[in-house]
């Protein structure tokens, strides 16, 4: 997920959130000059309730502060998001967990996407303050079960927590930043946290990589691999410190009267825990199929089936739920028929599953094929993120001057065209070419990444809507993180074991799996090259899902761009 830019207090409401009160509301000091137009963030419709006291912005020092602890939790949550890509081979090594690949990198995003919605009405109706500092809480408690975790299921576990944590860090930032940033100075303070997030994605790998690499055999430390989700802990710790100091809400963000009136019990049901517990449950059914089929190779069999079938009962259950829920639903169908808003939903999904699963499957490449260390492997992820973080920015600043249809179509062909090149790395391939693939492929998922959900902002017809249409944006981006992740660690794993069968069957596929993703040329004497081609045969197919999902991405931008050019003319 790319830290997303909202409108302004001026322009709408930027987090996930539905209004909370229709009472008058001031939250800064009145600015003669500034009137703030009919909208969910307006005095008039404002989701932030008043009471008696008047309100006050903060002082200069708290407000630093503030920013410095918001700043430091996005850094957190986009660290924390990136940081395992680079640490799984050394993970499936230690626990002989090849076959778990698919949950390590799904777990994070499994609860991230459910829970974004829930965490927004969360804010909506308990203490602001309190809120935030649990959702850090429950991140550092993941974080914590990961880092000690004995085994494969108990890191998956602790995966899941800090993507529940980290779905109300980000949703909790959304919101304080619109209540204490002056006004007017809401979209540069979104900006800052918007190069924090950049530069997180961009340390994250690295991080893993040297703790690997730097730290795994000292005696007497719990070092490794582990230390990545232990740096967390005392970062954690410094921004909660410095919210509960710096921040002195205004009485004004305390719960509105009419959902006091609320008991807890209502309030619970209002952030939707069946369209929750169904989207969770449905996607877990989903993995364990991909997990079994991938390492068996015996797709038919009955488990796999039967996960199968319940997975498609479930997702038919979670629309089903979503229909009912209506205006209290993460997915308000209302506002999806509007087909632009539906196309922009779709490039987002096919945008990020190209995205997220090159985050995993290259140090795979790195470390597995070309035999270097989770250090090095790092180093050579770089193009991909600074790619998207660059070009993010790029896309991002030429806005008001250039229209958003452009950048909708130039990013997603553009990803396409070094798809392709991924497409041709083979374990010989020079690693300027490689590297160049990455660059190009990150470089037009920047140009795109953050435009559908810009363009959907603009696209609703209400600015009460505006909640609605990001919290959806949203959800299918984090949506196409998860199953296409999912989708490309089980087809890795489903063709690594297929050639292991057909071109080394005097090498038990079970002896492959669990002998992990790191040091293959050293661990199968002279049947090493079979398998290091058998690696390279799964991460071809990995690349056809990421190709086949760009393709998709571009032919949808280029069908919704085509028919909003014709309807201009015909005006």
């Amino acid at each position: 997920m790319e830290l997303q830019p909202l409108p302004s207090r001026q322009d709408g409401n930027p987090a996930n959130l539905a209004p909370l009160s229709t009472r008058p509301v001031q939250l800064h000091e009145a600015d003669p000059g500034h009137k703030s137009p009919p909208g969910p963030s307006s005095p008039s419709e404002e989701a932030i309730p008043t009471d008696t006291d008047p309100p006050k912005r903060l002082s200069t020092p708290r407000l630093l502060l503030t920013l410095t602890a918001l700043a430091l939790s996005i850094f957190l949550y986009a660290m924390d998001m990136t940081i395992l890509s680079n640490i799984v081979p050394a993970i499936t090594a230690d626990f002989h967990s090849l076959h778990h690949v698919t949950w390590y990198g799904s777990a994070f995003f499994l609860t991230t996407a459910p829970f974004q919605s829930a965490w927004g009405k969360a804010y909506r109706y308990f203490p602001l303050k309190l809120t935030f500092l649990t959702s850090i809480l429950i991140f550092e408690l993941g974080n914590l079960l990961a880092g000690l975790a004995p085994n494969s299921p108990a890191l998956i576990a602790g995966r899941a927590i800090s993507g529940m944590g980290g779905a109300g860090i980000v949703t909790g930032v959304f919101t304080i930043i619109f209540i204490v940033a002056p006004p007017g100075k809401a979209s540069s303070c979104m900006a800052l946290l918007g190069v924090t997030f950049g530069c997180a994605s961009v340390l994250g790998p690295l991080l893993g990589g040297l703790f690997t690499t730097t730290t795994t055999n000292i005696p007497g430390l719990m070092g490794g691999w582990r230390l990545a989700f232990f740096v967390n802990l005392p970062l954690g710790a410094l921004a909660a410190s410095l919210f509960s100091v710096a921040l002195k809400l205004p009485s004004t963000a305390s719960p509105a009267t009419q959902e006091e009136e609320l008991s807890l019990i209502q309030k619970l049901l209002h952030m939707d825990p069946l369209g929750v517990s169904a989207v969770i449950a449905a996607v877990a059914c989903l993995i364990i199929a991909f997990e079994n089929g991938a390492a068996s190779g015996e797709w038919e069999r009955a488990d796999t089936v039967a996960m199968l079938v319940v997975f498609g009962v479930l997702a038919i259950a979670f629309v089903l739920v979503e229909f009912w829920q209506k205006e209290q639903a993460m997915i308000q169908f209302r506002i999806l028929k509007q087909w632009k808003i539906a196309g922009n939903t779709a490039i987002i999904f096919f945008v990020s599953a190209v995205y997220m699963p090159l985050l995993y499957t290259l140090p795979i490449y790195f470390q597995s094929v070309q035999d270097l260390s989770a250090a090095d492997s790092g180093f050579r992820t770089i193009p991909l993120i600074l790619g998207v973080s660059i070009f993010t920015i790029i896309a991002n600043t030429s806005m008001p001057k250039l229209p958003w249809e452009l950048w909708l179509v130039v990013g997603p062909v553009t990803m396409m065209v070094g798809a392709v090149g991924l497409y041709t790395v083979g374990i010989d391939t020079p690693l300027p070419y490689a590297l160049a693939f990455q660059g190009l492929t990150g470089a037009g998922i920047g140009l795109v990444l953050q435009v559908p959900m810009m363009a959907n902002q603009r696209l609703v017809a209400s600015p009460s809507d505006i909640a609605g249409v990001t919290g959806i944006t949203l959800f299918f981006e984090q949506t196409g993180n998860l199953l296409i992740t999912a989708a490309v660690e089980a087809t890795f794993v489903d063709g690594l074991v297929q050639c292991v069968t057909d071109r080394a069957p005097q090498i038990p596929a079970s002896l492959v799996i669990q002998a992990g993703a790191t040091g293959i040329r050293h661990k199968f004497g002279p049947d090493s090259p079979l398998v290091l081609d058998c690696y390279m045969d799964g991460l071809h197919k990995t690349t056809i899902i990421g190709l086949v999902c760009a393709v998709i991405a571009s032919l949808v931008a280029c069908i919704e761009v085509s028919a909003v050019l014709l309807g201009r003319r015909s005006k």
